[in-house]
Order: C-alpha cells, then sequence, then structure tokens
C-alpha cells in the first residue's frame, strides 16, 4: 500500500478518535485505544484474541509472583501485573518501521494488538482501582441514559449557538 495512503489512514483514524473524545467527553488517549482496536479487527478476530492473551498472561503471572512469592499486598501486587502486561505502541511501531514489518499483515496485526492490549490495561486499571458503590451506578446509569437522550439533539443544527441573522 502505498505510504501516502497509509498515513491518510492514520491520520483520519486519529480525527475519529478525537471526535469521538470531544463528543464522549472521553480521554483522547482511550478514544485511539478504541478506534485503533475497533480499526484493526475489521478484517477478523485474530489481533483481538492476542492482545487479550499478551494483556492477561503477563498480568496473571507478574501479579501472582509478586502476591505469592514475593509477598506484596494485593493492591501492590495488582499494579506490578498491569505495569508489567502494557505495550508501548509508539515502540513497537518504531521497531516495525526500521524493520519493514508494517508494510506486511503481520505488523499491521501486531499493532492491533498492541491496542487491544492497550485497551485491557485501561480497563483493568478502572477495575481493580475504581471506588465501586452505590452512587458509581447511578452516576454510570444516568450518563448511560443521557448520551443516548442527547444524541439526537447533537445530530442536527442548534439555533441557540448561531441564531439566524
Amino acid at each position: 500500500m502505498n505510504p501516502y495512503t497509509v498515513a491518510a489512514i492514520w491520520m483520519a483514524l486519529a480525527l475519529i478518535a478525537s471526535v469521538i473524545s470531544i463528543r464522549a467527553g472521553i480521554a483522547v488517549a482511550l478514544a485511539e485505544i478504541l478506534v485503533g482496536a475497533l480499526a484493526g479487527n475489521l478484517p477478523g478476530v485474530a489481533s483481538l484474541a492476542i492482545g487479550f492473551v499478551s494483556f492477561i498472561l503477563p498480568f496473571g503471572a507478574a501479579r501472582a509472583i509478586s502476591y505469592e512469592v514475593l509477598r506484596w499486598n494485593l493492591h501492590a501486587a495488582e499494579i506490578a501485573g498491569v505495569a508489567l502486561s502494557t505495550t508501548s505502541v509508539a515502540v513497537v511501531y518504531a521497531v516495525m518501521v526500521e524493520t519493514g514489518l508494517n508494510r506486511q499483515e503481520l505488523g499491521k496485526l501486531i499493532l492491533a494488538a498492541c491496542f487491544v492490549t492497550d485497551l485491557g490495561t485501561v480497563l483493568a486499571l478502572g477495575a481493580l482501582f475504581a471506588g465501586f458503590s452505590i452512587p458509581l451506578v447511578v452516576f454510570a446509569a444516568v450518563t448511560a441514559v443521557a448520551l443516548v437522550a442527547i444524541s439526537p439533539a447533537l445530530r442536527r443544527p442548534s439555533s441557540f449557538f448561531a441564531p439566524d441573522c
């Protein structure tokens, strides 16, 4: 594939992630991870499986060794598991460009799996260290309802912000 086409696709995906982050009110990094994971999985589900395994196995091993062998407390072991199971997409991509692997299907699969691994890291941090309580559940439910309810209003132009002259 032409390098300019690849660059255009990357820029388009970054723009889509930015729009999603603005509309949903989430961090741009999380939106980029989600868009990258979805875009990388359009042809199949191989990168989902690779990304899941590349997160869960190091997480489980690091957590188990830290907790059972090194006798760290549970939260410290969980942090060690998350820290040692994440990837650096920037480093992986730089190595792929140097070796030319980014032009092959295998390189694209590896990069998509890295996005899935990073998504696992974000979800694990939230699941392990968020203070789950009734107010959090109520907040999540109200947010979901509000997002669904406000979506139609966001699709049509508003005369409130730009009145006709």
